[in-house]
């Protein structure tokens, strides 16, 4: 929850414009990426990223997290059908200033759909 400033303003953590959730599902072992669009003036934070699968996913896949062009997070993933992934990072994971933020998940094994969910807030 956010704090009361002098001004009456919500400050601190929670405190920035929610842009909620969104969700993409690729083709068939095929990558899909959610991405958060940039904001004037506000870094986008991600909440929360949830994975899931339709088919085995044979060997890892990656989660890959980037800020603009730059790569701040890659993790590898094993997950079973009906497993989903979830990644709630403390306090989010805050982008720079201006910048969209883009989530992946890599190719799955072939027959393998891929469900991507990404909850964001503006700050």
């Amino acid at each position: 929850m956010g704090e009361i400033d002098y001004e009456g303003r919500v400050v601190g953590l929670n405190a920035g414009l929610p842009t909620g959730s969104q969700t993409a599902t690729a083709a068939a072992a095929t990558a899909v990426t959610v991405t958060v669009p940039a904001a004037v003036g506000r870094a986008q934070c991600i909440d929360f990223v949830a994975v899931s699968f339709s088919g085995a996913a044979s060997g890892p896949v990656t989660l890959t997290v980037a800020d603009g062009a730059t790569t701040v997070l890659t993790l590898d993933l094993s997950l079973a059908v009906g497993a989903p992934f979830v990644f709630l990072p403390p306090s989010g994971l805050a982008g720079s200033t201006g910048n969209a933020v883009a989530v992946t998940v890599s190719a799955p094994a072939a027959g393998s759909v891929c469900k991507l969910t990404v909850g964001s807030v503006a700050l």
